[in-house]
């Protein structure tokens, strides 16, 4: 039997490898978020392009759970990093909790000057909660473009902080 042939075998209708794949991604993620993973695995390769996609073999299917998996495990710590971190920023100044009039006049204007490109990054990523690929593949843009982009928008918004945090030391709000 030719390489071929024995890999054709191997691959099973998408119905048939469906309780097998979510089986697998309930050793890697809770329950919940299994069924979640193995539909958005079928999405992914669906949406790939690939025209051998309904006999693809099992295996190819959990790797691409296992790669949603880590995806979504880097997610949640990243995440949670991130709330930690803002949350000690906070505790730290309780001041930057209520602004002044002038302080969101200011951070408005600032936003208004943000590139188009900035601005889509920063809302679709920090207001929507998607992530860098659905950001990315949303406005037609690389990863790396919708990253760079959300960085320099929230440094370039920092900067309004800090200019105010030395025009008047004490207090951020006025």
């Amino acid at each position: 039997m030719s390489q071929w042939k024995s890999q054709r075998r191997s691959a099973a209708p998408l119905g048939s490898m469906h309780s097998a794949l979510v089986a697998f991604a309930r050793r890697l993620v809770d329950a919940d978020t299994a069924e979640d993973l193995v539909q958005e695995a079928y999405v992914r390769v669906m949406e790939g392009g690939r025209p051998d996609a309904v006999t693809l073999p099992l295996s190819y299917f959990k790797v691409v759970v296992r790669n949603l998996a880590i995806d979504n495990y880097s997610r949640r710590t990243r995440d949670s990093a991130a709330a930690q971190k803002a949350k000690g920023r906070l505790e730290r100044d309780p001041s930057t909790l209520v602004e002044s009039a002038q302080f969101q006049d200011d951070l408005r204007d600032r936003m208004a000057e943000l590139s188009k490109r900035q601005w889509e990054s920063l809302v679709m990523t920090v207001v929507l909660g998607m992530t860098e690929h659905e950001a990315a593949s949303a406005a037609d843009v690389s990863r790396s473009a919708v990253t760079g982009s959300r960085e320099r928008a929230i440094q370039w918004l920092r900067e309004t902080v800090n200019e105010r945090k030395k025009t008047n030391p004490s207090r951020i709000a006025g």
